[in-house]
């Protein structure tokens, strides 16, 4: 049947599952493996997209400070050409394009760590070879790259951490080889610097925090809509679908003709009714009357073909199931199939005229819909169910969908 699926869900990723996850607050900033699997697979293609645009723009600006090495490093001015444009911009480039084609969750985030150590580094060697007193401002540009991979890019906390111990070991290493003559100035930097990568760590630590957080409560809200949702197409009693449930599968598959340019879906319509049926409410009690109605329903639904047929609950003691067929054989099989299910499942009947057993009567009837309209069917099939009943119940009837029929729908 058209719109039907069926999917597994793993037990986190079930809204009990979501609600244990924000209870525990995922203090390593990881989910459970299922849904930290689900996780990425819902936001690594948007990340990858975002990251690629975000590097793009960080790229320009690092390659703009092109202009403050003429002012800061004219002795060097062709490394800085050669460290900007022929080494750190090919890695960049290369990074967006694989950030493009949505690497693995570790490839990604060590590709942006390793980013991050060739950016320091490139500064790092102007600053090393560089004569001007001046050059240990290029030191601040440090926390700006920090700043610019946790704030804007957004790594991963933990890659957050792996980069800045990658950022503070470049940070030693070129303030040992600088030479810089001013002591105190250095170690005022440092603390900046120190002071500025615990900030931006814990910055870090609440961004990827209130962005898990935002993912579950999200998915949290969208399984509660389903729920809701699902719980007004599906009758309480039976788990089986409701008229509401009905009507919108119908429009579904008017639709489906609609954008099929014509060509007409083969519906096969088959109803059934519990025969005396108030005799047997009357007789045990409405608790019975439900139980009953229950056990018809995991009969008729045992006959069902899978993905293709579907079962509602028409009225009080009739269902309905519809299905795609062109074929009498097809459509009486069927039916006989659900009466003799429930025939068979011999649920005790305290007043009948049929037997000792619940039975039911059935009528069935299908057309084409898109040549006719899929009332028209159903009130074919409903036809042949009386006519079940007047020729003694526990029968199954074809029905046929007449010109007058579809003319009487019409007006």
């Amino acid at each position: 049947m058209p719109g039907s699926s069926a999917t597994s869900v793993d037990t986190a990723i079930t809204p009990e599952g979501i609600e244990a996850e924000l209870a525990s607050g995922f203090p390593r900033m990881r989910f459970s493996q299922s849904l930290e699997d689900h996780f990425e697979t819902e936001t690594s293609e948007e990340r990858g997209r975002s990251n690629a645009v975000k590097l793009a723009v960080g790229l320009l600006f690092f390659d703009l400070f092109i202009i403050t090495d003429f002012l800061i490093f004219p002795d060097i001015i062709q490394l800085a050409f050669l460290m900007r444009f022929a080494v750190v911009t090919p890695v960049m480039l290369a990074t967006i394009y694989i950030a493009l084609r949505h690497p693995r969750p570790l490839t990604r985030e060590l590709l942006l760590v390793f980013n991050l150590w060739v950016l320091s580094s490139g500064v790092g060697v102007l600053i090393i070879f560089g004569q001007n007193p001046l050059k240990d401002v290029y030191l601040n540009s440090f926390v700006l790259i920090i700043l610019f991979a946790t704030m804007i890019v957004r790594i991963q906390f933990r890659s957050a951490v792996l980069g800045a111990v990658i950022f503070t070991v470049n940070y030693a290493i070129i303030i040992y080889y600088s030479s810089m003559a001013d002591i105190p100035r250095v170690i005022a930097l440092a603390f900046l610097y120190i002071a500025g990568i615990i900030f931006t760590l814990f910055a870090a630590h609440n961004l990827e925090r209130e962005y898990r957080t935002n993912f579950l409560l999200a998915r949290l809200q969208n399984m509660r809509n389903q729920e809701l949702k699902s719980a007004s197409v599906h009758d309480a009693l039976t788990d089986l679908f409701n008229r509401r449930g009905l009507e919108e599968d119908l429009l579904r598959l008017q639709r489906r003709v609609s954008a099929g340019m014509g060509k007409p879906y083969h519906l096969g319509v088959i109803i059934l009714d519990i025969d005396h049926f108030k005799n047997f409410n009357d007789r045990s009690g409405h608790q019975a009357g439900d139980e009953c109605l229950r056990a018809v329903s995991r009969a008729l639904t045992e006959t069902l073909r899978s993905g293709t047929d579907r079962a509602y609950r028409y009225g009080g003691e009739e269902f309905m199931i519809l299905m795609e067929t062109s074929d009498d054989n097809q459509i009486m099989a069927a039916a006989e199939r659900i009466r003799l299910s429930v025939l068979n499942a011999t649920i005790a009947h305290p007043d009948s005229s049929v037997g000792p057993h619940v039975t039911v009567s059935v009528g069935a009837a299908h057309a084409p819909i898109g040549v006719v309209p899929a009332k028209a069917i159903i009130e074919a099939a409903d036809s042949a169910l009386y006519l079940s009943k007047a020729n003694g119940r526990n029968r199954s009837t074809l029905g046929t969908v007449t010109e007058d029929l579809v003319q009487q729908i019409a007006s």
